[in-house]
């Protein structure tokens, strides 16, 4: 019943064969010292961007729990280790997320010129944690060194535990000679005290969602993280495994379908071994677990080297096409599908192909974006309301309490004051209305959002996402009305402890799909202006 793509406009294959394991000596910081445990890191020049170097840290699950950080570094240099300027991409266990630090005195502190981490996604599997990232070549605005092809570099790796926000305390550190090309892969002699090594996930980046696989010697590990977005709006999301080769078709493709509604996650394995496609009679999918947390995840087992006439056998490191799919009761769009070309195989990494179709009103916060939608004749939003989406950067949730934004009229009033508030708050990963009709500061609005009409969770590249609906065309005396098409004041700001007007920013939006405003000041309004005029250009001639 579920909507399975039958085309694909463009493949991209991206292996990631490159991989960096090995054994490491570590130097013993004291009498205490805590033996370093297996975590490995693998790195791709020009992949998937032309002037960026995109790594992968896996982190095994003795280290997760033992230890509240794991950081690496990349440094040009031979000196003591940790080098005084080398700039640590930081792994936080707790909320799976990556910093920037340097490094000093045995201590890990926040960088004042750090490198730029792109595309970052973390994810949690069997206990380990895996976290992605890019980082350009050559980058200039650095407090280390420029990273460059085919150049020689100290591995620098740093575990910890109990951080706090401006410094991390080295529990261990260990380092190693390493050549930064697609070739390189070193080995050295095994040491007493620790290694550093292990076979990590292979994974693929899917459109708000994480596939990822642990290959074994008699089974494969599934493990599909999707993000909150799709969980608010849908109700399924589906992943296939079919031999490559030839014109792209939906035969003989092997489903995974991950769907969820108020009684809980489910998964039903469905093939198109057949002329139509239908739920597997004979299924062979074994240990399936569910959470279901703001996100959710799906995991499953399939045996290797195993298949009857409705599945599909999987070899290790064998080559296959992977789609998927998501939607709402049984349907989908084009823009929500995708595929990759994959090798089934540990320390695999692919971003899937995939389309940005869906549309949606966007504007550049301080630390984080928001995004709304209002109802058209395509995107099967619900009528009578306005879905918003705020995308808080991995900062504003270990740095600050809550954030907030703030809806009110289009007057030249640059303050929080007769405004519509809906308030995050990272703690209790939850949104709350407040208003400042009657007071300067935030109040507890009566009439709450309702609990299925809201969602705060993670998602799988390490930021934060907040989701609720608003009704259009109402009113009360503690809130605005919100009218597709109408402009509005945008107040935005964060902070700590009990949510007020702290840090608050100032901007204008027109509460409608396509507009578009990545400037974060008060300037931005001229953006909104214009395209008014272009509006009532249209309806005037």
């Amino acid at each position: 019943k579920y909507f399975i793509p039958d085309f694909v406009e463009s493949f991209s294959r991206r292996t990631c064969t490159n991989k960096f394991s090995q054994r490491a000596q570590v130097p013993k910081l004291n009498s205490n010292q805590e033996k370093l445990e297996y975590a490995s890191l693998i790195w791709q020049v020009g992949s998937p961007y032309s002037d960026r170097v995109a790594f992968n840290l896996t982190v095994d699950s003795e280290a997760v729990k033992s230890y509240d950080w794991y950081g690496v570094a990349l440094e040009s240099t031979q000196s003591e280790i940790p080098v005084a300027n080398a700039d640590f991409a930081v792994l936080v266990f707790e909320t799976c997320s990556l910093v920037s630090m340097s490094a000093s005195d045995h201590h890990l502190r926040r960088a004042q010129n750090s490198y730029k981490l792109k595309d970052v996604h973390c994810s949690k599997l069997n206990g380990q944690l895996s976290v992605t990232w890019n980082r350009y070549l050559k980058e200039q605005d650095y407090s280390g060194s420029a990273l460059e092809e085919d150049k020689d570099y100290t591995l620098v790796f740093a575990y910890g535990k109990n951080p706090d926000s401006e410094s991390y305390s080295v529990s261990s550190y260990g380092y190693r000679s390493i050549h930064l090309s697609n070739s390189f892969s070193g080995k050295v002699s095994e040491t007493t005290g620790s290694s550093l090594t292990s076979l990590g996930s292979g994974t693929a980046a899917l459109k708000y969602a994480e596939l990822k696989w642990t290959v074994s010697s008699t089974k494969v590990d599934f493990n599909l993280t999707v993000d909150p977005i799709v969980v608010f709006s849908y109700n399924f999301y589906t992943v296939g495994l079919k031999i490559p080769g030839g014109t792209f078709t939906e035969n003989n493709t092997d489903y995974a379908v991950v769907s969820w509604d108020s009684s809980g996650v489910h998964l039903l394995q469905m093939n198109s071994f057949g002329k139509a496609i239908n739920a597997t009679k004979h299924p062979d999918l074994k240990n399936i677990t569910s959470k279901r947390s703001g996100g959710l995840w799906m995991a499953w087992s399939k045996e290797l080297n195993s298949a009857n006439n409705e599945t599909l056998r999987l070899i290790e490191g064998g080559q296959y096409t992977l789609t998927f799919a998501y939607g709402l009761n049984e349907q989908t769009q084009q823009s929500n599908t995708g595929s990759a070309e994959i090798s089934l195989s540990n320390n695999f990494y692919i971003l899937a192909t995939f389309s940005y179709g869906e549309v949606w009103g966007y504007q550049a916060t301080e630390k984080g974006n928001l995004y709304w939608r209002v109802p058209d004749s395509t995107n099967g939003q619900p009528p009578g309301t306005v879905t918003f989406h705020l995308k808080l950067d991995q900062s504003a949730v270990s740095d600050y309490d809550w954030y907030q934004v703030g809806f009110k009229g289009p007057s030249g009033e640059s303050s929080i004051k007769y405004a519509d508030i809906a308030a995050v708050r990272f703690k209790e990963l939850n949104v709350i209305l407040k208003n400042t009709f009657n007071s300067d500061s935030p109040q507890d609005s009566k009439n709450q959002i309702p609990f299925s009409d809201s969602i705060v969770g993670f998602n799988t590249d390490g930021t934060l996402s907040a989701i609720w609906n608003r009704k259009l065309n109402e009113i009360s005396n503690e809130t605005v009305r919100f009218i597709s098409g109408d402009i509005y004041s945008l107040v935005y700001g964060y902070g700590h402890g009990k949510v007020d007007s702290s840090n608050s920013e100032y901007t204008r939006i027109i509460l409608e799909n396509g507009f578009f405003n990545s400037k974060t000041q008060e300037d931005s309004a001229s953006v909104v202006l214009e395209l008014l005029g272009v509006v009532l250009t249209q309806v005037l001639f």
